[in-house]
């Protein structure tokens, strides 16, 4: 994974001002970790910390750095607020080679901009800056990194993944914490609907206008929602310390957004941007396109529990159409429409469910909704599989299997160490591969759920390994002609429980699961009759 790939999971936007003071007490903890940028009133620039100046309207500003030794690399970084700002970097006395007069870099700029002196000498440097529109804060940081500072280095380009959610307007922004000094950095995301912010410095100014005596500090933007807003209203800025994640609500629909991510160094107050993107807001999703006979997974949790599929009929192969749906890990509700009118109203499926639609139309496109049954189940499943088809069953990755998928135990058959259960079989002619699997599980983890994970079986190769989970017996049968399958388990300990599970596979297909069985193991073996009469005659042998 890309460490610097930034996330977005869109839940929404913005917070009420209520929601605020809901969180009026965090918010008062996180203002402590943040840096407080006072105006830098000496004239002597200082190297690797950022520091704020004020200035005023075409007055120019200078500070000096005296380079102690020839070689050192020196970078300049200047970060703009509310004005653009002209500054320049002169040397103050006389060098090998360069004039005494002759600025080395004159820059004018409303951005972040940075000059590198790749090697110094030991001289003093000037640096003067003047505001160019009005007065402004702008923030100065002075690095003797070579190639600059390293934080700025690596966001450099960094990139926004957005993923939409469908059901609660909320809007997650998750991002990798920073490479260089990730215990010392604090983050700050800006959130609005006119346009992209470079500098964190220039979000504030806009949103809360800065006095002339000392600049916004960042942590102000911690009680930004306890606070009359009395700039731009529709700008949200929230610093959320540590945490590499933030959740705003309210997403208004059709409103183009825009995010910037700042991150604060604690230690040198360095504020750099990390990364940024935008997207127009828009509920409504394309529904996933669904091939004849190919089987296609969604993950739920991603569409915060809603899907729709499309499958257009091409061509008639045979006289019905089938939907295959298989939950991963819980239940859902399926509902399919064509041409605006329902043709199979919404049912529960917990396993996994055939839905077989007679005399379907060519050229027909169906509608396939998938929807979680409520946030508990959503929790517990990871997603859905289906899969749509007019080919017939023998072309079908899948099993054909029976309705009632119970395995049962013959408890009359229950000995020591041997359980043996039974189960009913595909009606398919076609070679199904059954196997049986054993796990011993101790009491506290005997939960009695008998819906397995249809997507993670135990011959999956997603499935955790684990050497308590071992496939018993595996038999290929073609053409079964009774009514039940048996498979007595051998091997056992004794007093001890067992969670069996029963799975069936076509070649080169998917692997479905029935229930699950689970079973206990007699706590003590009984000795067969001639144990017992060798045992008796013993004894009789030893009293004599």
């Amino acid at each position: 994974m890309n460490l610097g790939l930034v996330t977005i999971l869109i839940f929404g936007v913005f917070h009420t001002e209520s929601e605020g003071l809901r969180r009026s007490k965090k918010t008062r903890q996180l203002k402590s970790l943040l840096p407080q940028y006072e105006p830098f009133l000496s004239t002597d620039l200082p190297n690797d910390k950022q520091i704020s100046v004020f200035l005023k309207k075409g007055i120019t500003k200078t500070l000096l750095y005296k380079s102690q030794m020839d070689g050192i690399p020196l970078t300049f970084t200047v970060a703009t607020c509310t004005s653009p700002v002209n500054w320049v970097v002169i040397p103050k006395s006389r060098g090998d080679s360069i004039p005494l007069s002759k600025p080395l870099v004159n820059i004018t700029t409303m951005d972040t901009d940075t000059f590198e002196l790749e090697s110094s000498f030991q001289t003093v440097y000037s640096f003067e800056i003047v505001a160019v529109n009005e007065d402004t804060f702008v923030h100065v940081y002075l690095s003797t990194e070579p190639g600059g500072p390293q934080a700025i280095k690596t966001s450099q380009n960094l990139g926004m993944k957005l993923t939409r959610r469908q059901r609660r307007k909320q809007l997650t922004i998750s991002w990798e914490p920073s490479l260089v000094d990730p215990q010392s950095t604090v983050y700050c995301v800006v959130v609005n609907t006119k346009k992209h912010y470079r500098t964190l410095c220039s979000a504030q100014g806009e949103k809360y206008g800065f006095s002339t005596q000392k600049p916004t500090p960042a942590s102000q933007t911690l009680i930004s929602w306890i606070e009359p807003e009395k700039h731009a209203n529709d700008l949200a800025i929230n610093c959320v310390g540590h945490h590499t994640h933030y959740t705003a609500k309210n997403m208004v629909e059709g409103l183009k957004y825009y995010f910037d991510l700042f991150a604060v160094n604690q230690q040198s107050n360095l504020t750099y941007h990390r990364g940024s993107s935008y997207l127009t807001f828009n509920k409504n999703f394309k529904p996933t396109a669904l091939k004849d006979g190919k089987l296609s997974f969604v993950n739920l949790k991603k569409y915060d529990g809603k899907v729709t599929f499309r499958f257009k009929m091409r061509k008639i192969i045979n006289d019905s159409l089938k939907f295959y749906v298989v939950p991963c890990g819980g239940s859902v509700d399926i509902e399919i429409s064509t041409k605006g009118q329902v043709v199979f109203t919404r049912r529960r499926v917990e396993r996994f469910d055939k839905i077989v639609i007679e005399n379907p139309e060519e050229g027909l496109r169906y509608y396939i909704k998938i929807m979680s049954t409520n946030r508990d189940e959503l929790r517990r499943i990871s997603g859905v599989e289906i899969l749509a088809t007019t080919r017939p069953l023998s072309s079908i990755p899948l099993p054909d299997l029976p309705s009632d998928l119970t395995v049962e135990e013959f408890s009359s058959l229950r000995q020591c160490n041997s359980v043996t259960i039974g189960w009913i079989p595909s009606t398919e002619s076609d070679s199904i591969l059954y196997c049986v699997n054993i796990k011993q599980i101790r009491f506290k983890e005997l939960e009695m759920y008998e819906v397995p994970n249809q997507c993670i079986t135990n011959g999956d190769k997603r499935a955790k390994k684990s050497k308590e989970n071992t496939t018993k017996y595996c038999k290929d049968i073609k053409n079964f002609q009774e009514n039940v399958l048996t498979q007595t388990i051998k091997k056992l300990k004794p007093g001890r429980n067992y969670e069996v599970q029963v799975t069936a596979r076509k070649r080169a297909g998917k692997e479905l699961s029935y229930n699950l069985l689970y079973v206990k193991t007699k706590p003590f073996c009984e000795r067969s009759n001639k144990t017992r009469l060798k045992s008796k005659a013993r004894k009789e042998n030893t009293s004599t």
